[in-house]
């Protein structure tokens, strides 16, 4: 069974508890002040350890020994680096909110799942040394530590497996690269789960590559559970449905997909794409990064996490403008702001 790692349960659970942070009608169960149980020995009379007696509390200096003293000891120092890196995003910058968030998520996990004690001392203590401009950027990229200090084992799936009828994506079970769909197929419509994975030479059947989507649904030989997104250097063949070389430069072409990266058809051939600040009429003439902006010149899209304002000449390259930051990315930040 696949284990599932602190930060990703972490990251889906926060969205789950999000409005406990938020002053929605049900508060979140505040952080722990620091404090832990007494070591208790039951056989000793002489002990005067009560275990009902109040809890005393836990030096925040010390290295966590146990999930409940990392539950304890985690929220206070994440978000006390993770605020400041939230502000910076014009996000909720609140330490008390994020603090308040992780633990509830930490809460439905540290029972259940595995403490991995080297990890979790390791997570506290690297998260204690960040500071400056690097801080950001190493909760943007995640912790390793940190991801694997509780690791807890999701029970059997129920979702449907690729080919099974399906109403929506979410009832499909993902795999474990590329992108899962429930996706409309065959000449008598009906929706299956269909994984999307990137094919190179000779994978079949495909449904289109990095520059074109091809239709789908009245085609048979696309009513199967696992499907492929030609690679870069790759097109789908329309007819076979398999994926072919790209047309190099100087190739005959019908349609720019046709070409390899940053060529494109023009008048007959495929020839090099344009660099910024050159003259265009089409996306497809710029280089790959670039887009054809309002004044008719090559721009560059805006990266994930960059700054953006929603102008159509500031376009972010995978996702939308939200909160003035481009969403999206393959590698999505692992910053939490509540």
């Amino acid at each position: 069974m696949r284990a599932v790692s602190l930060v990703l349960v972490l990251l889906t659970s926060m969205v789950a508890t999000l409005p406990l942070a938020c002053g929605g009608e049900d508060e979140a169960p505040p952080p722990p002040s620091k404090k832990i149980k007494k070591p208790t020995d039951p056989t000793d009379p002489t002990d005067p350890t009560d275990p009902t007696d109040p809890i005393s509390p836990q030096d925040p200096d010390a290295p966590p020994e146990t999930s409940d003293e990392f539950a304890n000891l985690y929220p206070s120092a994440y978000c006390t680096v993770a605020s400041p890196c939230c502000g910076q995003k014009s996000l909720n910058s609140n330490q008390q909110d994020c603090e308040k968030a992780v633990f509830a998520s930490l809460l439905l996990i540290k029972d259940t799942g595995t403490f991995n004690k080297t990890k979790g001392q390791a997570c506290i203590e690297q998260l204690k040394g960040l500071s400056g401009s690097s801080a950001c950027s190493t909760l943007e990229a995640g912790i390793p530590d940190c991801e694997g200090a509780i690791e807890v084992t999701p029970p059997a799936s129920n979702l449907k497996k690729p080919g099974d009828t399906c109403a929506s994506s979410e009832e499909c079970e993902p795999p474990a690269q590329g992108e899962v769909r429930c996706e409309e197929v065959g000449l008598e419509p009906k929706k299956i789960c269909q994984h999307v994975l990137e094919g190179g030479a000779g994978s079949t059947p495909c449904v289109g590559d990095t520059r074109q989507t091809l239709v789908v649904n009245e085609d048979p030989k696309l009513s199967v559970g696992t499907v492929y997104r030609c690679a870069e250097s790759f097109t789908c063949d329309a007819s076979s449905r398999e994926c072919v070389a790209a047309a190099p430069l100087g190739s005959s072409c019908f349609a720019s997909f046709e070409c390899t990266k940053d060529t494109h058809c023009a008048g007959g051939s495929c020839v090099a794409s344009k660099d910024s600040g050159a003259t265009c009429e089409l996306d497809e003439e710029c280089k790959s990064g670039f887009f054809c902006s309002s004044k008719g010149t090559c721009a560059a899209f805006t990266q994930p996490g960059a700054p953006c304002t929603g102008d159509p000449d500031s376009r972010c390259l995978d996702g939308a403008c939200v909160n003035s930051v481009c969403s999206g990315g393959a590698s999505s930040s692992q910053l939490f702001c509540p």
